[in-house]
């Protein structure tokens, strides 16, 4: 299964915990953390913290204790998977640092003989 769907699925449930009435709090932790899964799987989804800030700030209802749980969710799905990548690779890495490969491979000139080496000598020149 591509990370495509679940990200997906867990985006739908980001907007169906937010739309929840506004004078409960436990969605928002809950919501945070249904974003901070879908970050794993596809990271592009934490763009719209801004936004979801912006519009607590629009409704002026509790932006301070929504915001602080909401981000406490997300900590809480983001956290294990930061230590994780601390434990193996002794890099703090939040989720996953490939975009700068990605960005290299996909503008390089000579991205075929790039693709298919494989890590080590070669790689490093």
């Amino acid at each position: 299964m591509l990370p495509t769907v679940p990200a997906i699925l867990l985006n739908l449930l980001l907007l169906l915990l937010l739309t929840a009435p506004l004078d409960r709090r436990w969605p928002w932790s809950v919501a945070g953390f249904m974003l901070g899964l879908a970050a794993l799987a596809v990271a592009n989804i934490l763009l719209f913290v801004p936004a979801l800030f912006a519009w607590l700030w629009r409704t002026r209802v509790n932006i301070v204790q929504r915001g602080t749980l909401f981000l406490l969710g997300a900590t809480l799905a983001i956290a294990p998977v930061a230590l994780r990548n601390y434990l193996v690779g002794d890099d703090w890495v939040l989720i996953s640092h490939n975009a700068g490969i990605n960005f290299y491979i996909g503008n390089n000139p000579d991205y075929q003989r790039t693709v298919n080496i494989r890590p080590g000598k070669d790689w490093l020149q």
